[in-house]
C-alpha cells in the first residue's frame, strides 16, 4: 500500500524522473550525489544515484555527513538542499548530519531510513511532503522545528513529520493547526488525539495507520484533504464533527472523505452524501457489496479501487449521465463476476456508459420496492428482520428490515 500514496501525492515528481536518463544526476562528490541548482548562484542539491534505485539497493548507508559545499570542474557549490527522495530505501542510512547551507528538504528525502534522531539546522524553511516518511526508528526531533516532545516536525504550525518509534498513542500538540498530507502514515498508533487548534487535516494524514479504531474529529476543524484516513482497515468509527449519523463515513457538504470499514461486508453509503471522494474505499477488500444511492452526483477516481470482493455494486440513479466518474473509479473491481444492479429500465444506459458498461453482469431492480440492496451477505452491525418483524440469524435469504431499510440477501 506504501507506494500507493506516494504515487498521489507526487505524480509531477514521478513524471520529470521517468524523463530523466539512467543516471539523474550531475556529479558525485565525497560518496554523495549532486545536482546543480543554480550555475550562477553556484547551489547544488543532494540526490540519489538512479531512479531505478529507489524501489532497489542503494549506494547509501551507515552515517551520512552532508558537506555544505562541493567542488565539481573546479567550481565550488554550496549545498542547499536535500532533493525529493534522495535517500529513498536507503535502510542502511542510521544517521546524517545536515549542514546550515541547506534551506530545503525535499519530499520523502529520507523515506524508509533507519534513523533513530534527526537534527534539523536553522537554515531549514521548506519541507516538503513528510520527508521522513516510514521510519520507523525514529524516537526525536531536534532544532528550531521540533516540536517540545521531540516528536513533530513544525513549521508554521503545520506537522510534517512524526518520530513515532515506540508509541502506540499520541496527543498532537496543541500548537499545531495543520496536520501535514502523510505526516502519520503507517505509524503503529492505535488513538490519537487531535487537539482543538487543528483547523485542517491534509490528504492521506492517517493513511496505513492499521491500528486507529476510532477516531474523534475536533469542532475547530473546518478543513479535510483527500481521504486523511485512507486505508485504515480496523477503523470503525469517527466521532464529533463531520461525522455521518452510523459514525462510518467522514462527511463535509456532502462529499465522503473517508470511511470505517472495520467489520463491515456490505454497506448502504449514506443519502446525505453527493460526492464520494477520491480512493475512499480503496483496499478494502472485505467488502462485498456496496448501495450508491440517487443522491450522488459524483464518484472520485479510484473511489473503488482494489475492492476485490466485491460481488454486487447497486446504484439507485436511473440514468449514469447522472453521476460524474473521475479515472478508474472500479479498477481492480472484479467486473467479471461481480454484478451491477440498476434501476427498472436503465440497463442499456449503463451497459453504454464508459466504466460502467466495464460490468459484465448488469440487472435491473424496481427501486420502488423500496428495497436498497441486492446483497450475498449482510453483515452490517445490527439485528436483521423479516417483513413480519421477527429477528432472523445468520444464512437468512430473502427481504429482510435493516436500519428500517428492504435489503434482499440472496
Amino acid at each position: 500500500m506504501k507506494t500507493f500514496t506516494k504515487q498521489i501525492l507526487l505524480t509531477a515528481v514521478f513524471a520529470v524522473c521517468a524523463a530523466v536518463n539512467a543516471s539523474a544526476y550531475d556529479f558525485e562528490a565525497g560518496g554523495l550525489f549532486y545536482n546543480i541548482l543554480s550555475e550562477e548562484d553556484k547551489t547544488c542539491e543532494v540526490t540519489y544515484e538512479k531512479f531505478e534505485n529507489l524501489n532497489s539497493s542503494s549506494p547509501y548507508s551507515g552515517d551520512i555527513v552532508i558537506p555544505s559545499s562541493v567542488t565539481y570542474n573546479g567550481e565550488t557549490y554550496s549545498v542547499t538542499e536535500i532533493g525529493d527522495m534522495a535517500f529513498e530505501n536507503c535502510t542502511g542510512v542510521t544517521s546524517v548530519v545536515i549542514p546550515n547551507s541547506v534551506t530545503r528538504i525535499g519530499s520523502y528525502a529520507f523515506w524508509e531510513c533507519n534513523l533513530t534522531s534527526v537534527e534539523i539546522p536553522n537554515s531549514v524553511i521548506e519541507l516538503g511532503y513528510n520527508p521522513f516518511d516510514y521510519c520507523f526508528s525514529l524516537e526525536k526531533f531536534t532544532g528550531p522545528l521540533a516540536s517540545e516532545d521531540n516528536r513533530c516536525l513544525i513549521m508554521d504550525g503545520k506537522v510534517f513529520s512524526f518520530a513515532p518509534a515506540g508509541l502506540t498513542s499520541y496527543s498532537i500538540p496543541d500548537c499545531v493547526t495543520v496536520i501535514g498530507s502523510v505526516s502519520f502514515n503507517a505509524s503503529a498508533l492505535t488513538s490519537v488525539e487531535i487537539p482543538n487548534s487543528v483547523t485542517e487535516i491534509e490528504v492521506d494524514a492517517f493513511s496505513e495507520c492499521i491500528g486507529l479504531t476510532s477516531v474523534e474529529i475536533p469542532n475547530s476543524v473546518t478543513k479535510l484533504g483527500h481521504n486523511p484516513f485512507s486505508f485504515c482497515p480496523n477503523l470503525e468509527k469517527f466521532i464529533g464533527k463531520f461525522a455521518s449519523e452510523d459514525n462510518r463515513c467522514l462527511i463535509d457538504s456532502g462529499k465522503l472523505y473517508s470511511f470505517a470499514p472495520a467489520g463491515l461486508t456490505s454497506y448502504v453509503i449514506p443519502d446525505s452524501i453527493t460526492e464520494i471522494g477520491q480512493w475512499v474505499f480503496y483496499g478494502y477488500s472485505d467488502l462485498t457489496s456496496v448501495l450508491i444511492p440517487s443522491s450522488v452526483t459524483e464518484i472520485g477516481q479510484w473511489a473503488f479501487w482494489d475492492c476485490t470482493g466485491l460481488t454486487s455494486v447497486t446504484v439507485q440513479n436511473d440514468n449514469p449521465e447522472n453521476i460524474t466518474l473521475g479515472y478508474d473509479v472500479f479498477d481492480e473491481v472484479p467486473t467479471s463476476t461481480c454484478i451491477l444492479y440498476v434501476p427498472k429500465g436503465s440497463k442499456e444506459l449503463y451497459a453504454a456508459a464508459d466504466q460502467w458498461k466495464d460490468f459484465t453482469n448488469i440487472e435491473e431492480i424496481d427501486i420502488s420496492t423500496g428495497i436498497n440492496m441486492i446483497s450475498a451477505g449482510y453483515e452490517q452491525r445490527g439485528n436483521l428482520h423479516n417483513l413480519n418483524g421477527a429477528t432472523v440469524g445468520d444464512g437468512y435469504k430473502g427481504i429482510v428490515i435493516k436500519n428500517g431499510k428492504k435489503v434482499v440477501v440472496k
